[in-house]
């Protein structure tokens, strides 16, 4: 009687760099701080009130060491939409920076592309 080993699986990939996963926490941190600066100075140059207008529901001020009064809530989704704009941008620039540097399209066990000869319709 034969016993059937399962062979371990090859490497495929070389694994993350460390200092890559501390750059994306720093990240995750960080963007969100930014984008509650940005919306609160946006917020102080009147630049969200010509395309929303704030309703009193919205207007409920709270002090802010550093930044003052502000309207908590209208200041919370302006953050919202900065944060969702500013991953959306680092995904696209990460991956226009890993498409250009990267490593090549295909792995070790993938196959080539098949060649085929297209014939030109009349």
């Amino acid at each position: 009687m034969t016993q059937r080993f399962r062979q371990p699986e090859p490497k495929h990939k070389e694994p993350v760099h460390p200092i890559w996963r501390g750059i994306g926490c720093l990240l995750i941190i960080i963007i969100p701080i930014i984008s509650f600066a940005a919306s609160t100075i946006l917020y102080k140059q009147g630049l969200p009130q010509r395309y929303i207008p704030l309703s009193p529901d919205l207007a409920w001020q709270v002090n802010v060491p550093g930044f003052g009064f502000i309207p908590l809530l209208y200041i919370l989704v302006i953050t919202g939409v900065i944060t969702v704009l500013g991953f959306i941008v680092m995904t696209v620039v990460y991956s226009l920076v890993f498409r250009v540097g990267g490593s090549s399209r295909y792995g070790p066990l993938d196959a080539p592309p098949i060649k085929r000869k297209v014939k030109k319709s009349r």
